[in-house]
């Protein structure tokens, strides 16, 4: 039952690429076969609840406190998400980490995600090279003829926070065929040309290398400069292309500018508790902003609940950086350290803090990535 429920958690992000509706079916089938788990083996799901969860819990509901000064939307689609989280991390917190057989389950997920997603990538891939959207021709049972590269930015980026995973993988099961596959998970986030989605996986890959070549020869204090280090180089060669140095509005599609206005709105007025949940969307309609939302969590964070959830973000972020940098372990703290890199680069794009599956998906992943540096 254990690898079952696995399967379908893997499953679960191709699905939300491939469609809404198979997002949602896959998890109310890891939810009712987790239930059937959990009253078999009589498992005592409140020994699951661990830091991680109530932190998350405890930003959301602040969030939702906070958004009362402000209402702005109505609440049921947020509370979703509140009593969601929990629910799918306690799942993967048994899964991963409880279960006898944790780090069995974490190699078929890893192995069942790679394959996935590689095969995923080469369609989209031939459907960039052919200018046939097989994907969507699929979906709507009807012929499409261009490939159009605006509809896999968003989905891509999700694929692209997992480049530790893959490497991980890769490097633990090296065959051509492997290599091959890899290389298709590459091409493919190309072939979206999703900005965001090629900075984080080049990005990823870059840290993911570096921590796993000398992260046993140097101290945490030394790793964290170097990082910065590659980390700033790497965007500075990125936005030194064609020439167009420090073009920060070209390199984030329009969102800097956006963001300048977020900002300068939100230090004149509403600093303290924000705009709302949907303040920018309400702004956007009357003109003041680029965006309905930011397109950057952190942004996002600070307009919407101004500076009391954005500190409480920044701390939540920085309690769990530096819990993974205080490990020893070095057997997936690459995996750690490489999977909040990437969602740090890649929060521009990710969705907004209220978005159900992307969020969802996210912070699972954060979830993994943090705790599979415990395991021996």
């Amino acid at each position: 039952m254990e690898k079952i429920i696995v399967i379908f958690i893997a499953l679960l992000i191709p699905m939300h690429y491939l469609g809404r509706a198979l997002f949602y079916i896959d998890l109310s089938l890891i939810v009712l076969f987790f239930i059937y788990l959990v009253l078999k083996n009589k498992i005592n799901i409140f020994k699951l609840i661990d830091k991680f969860m109530i932190s998350i819990f405890l930003f959301y509901l602040i969030a939702l406190l906070i958004n009362i000064i402000n209402p702005t939307e109505d609440y049921h689609y947020n509370i979703r998400l509140l009593y969601s989280l929990p629910v799918i991390l306690i799942i993967l917190n048994y899964m991963f980490i409880e279960s006898n057989i944790s780090e069995v389950n974490f190699l078929l997920f890893q192995k069942v995600l790679f394959y996935l997603v590689s095969f995923i990538s080469i369609i989209v891939f031939f459907s960039y090279i052919l200018d046939i959207n097989i994907i969507y021709s699929i979906k709507k049972m009807e012929y499409i003829d261009t490939f159009e590269h605006y509809l896999f930015h968003s989905k891509q980026n999700i694929f692209a926070i997992l480049i530790a995973f893959f490497l991980y993988y890769y490097l633990k099961n090296k065959s051509i065929v492997n290599l091959i596959l890899l290389i298709f998970i590459y091409l493919g986030t190309e072939a979206s040309h999703g900005r965001t989605a090629m900075v984080t996986i080049i990005i990823g890959t870059i840290t993911y290398v570096f921590i796993n070549a000398f992260g046993k020869k140097i101290q945490n204090y030394k790793k964290i400069i170097l990082l910065l280090i590659i980390l700033v180089s790497s965007l500075i060669f990125i936005l030194i292309n064609d020439n167009k140095l420090f073009d920060l509005d070209l390199l984030t599609s329009g969102r800097y500018n956006g963001w300048l206005l977020n900002v300068d709105l939100i230090l004149k007025d509403n600093t303290i508790f924000g705009y709302g949940i949907q303040g920018a969307m309400q702004l956007k309609e009357k003109g003041l902003l680029l965006f309905k939302h930011p397109h950057n969590l952190y942004i996002e964070t600070l307009f919407s609940l101004g500076l009391i959830g954005f500190l409480s973000l920044c701390i939540l972020t920085s309690i769990f950086f530096i819990d993974i940098l205080k490990s020893n372990n070095l057997y997936s703290k690459n995996i750690a350290i490489t999977t909040f890199a990437a969602v740090f680069i890649n929060v521009q794009a990710i969705g907004g803090i209220w978005g159900f599956a992307s969020m969802l998906i996210t912070i699972s992943v954060l979830y993994i990535a943090y705790h599979k540096r415990k395991v021996k």
